[in-house]
């Protein structure tokens, strides 16, 4: 559909941030009727919304920020591989050596 309306980085994001990202394996193994191909994070931006989208669910409309313990165990119903890329975004996200510097909006650093 978005690729159809020219914006397909969007409907990357929106393929790729799926659970915690979906392996070929996984839709062959599961049966799922999506395209055979990799959908897993890749930019820095489709890795933050796959992050931050499992800290909300969707049963309260967002209203409760989930606890990383309450998503590890979601996940782990799904394989240890989805727990394992949680992780490591986990990581990615909270290790201080992972921070990019602020950017004003022409692109040079604050």
């Amino acid at each position: 559909m978005l690729d159809r309306r020219g914006l397909p980085r969007h409907g990357w994001v929106c393929e790729r941030h799926v659970g915690v990202g979906i392996t070929i394996r996984q839709i062959v193994q599961r049966k799922l009727p999506l395209p055979l191909r990799e959908m897993l994070p890749i930019s820095t931006e489709e890795r933050l919304i796959c992050y931050a989208d499992k800290f909300f669910s969707k049963s309260d409309n967002g209203r409760h920020e989930k606890p990383v313990d309450a998503i590890v165990k979601g996940l782990a119903r799904y394989g240890a591989d989805n727990v394992s890329r949680f992780n490591g975004l986990h990581r990615f996200f909270t290790d201080p050596r992972h921070a990019v510097p602020a950017m004003a909006h022409n692109g040079f650093p604050l």
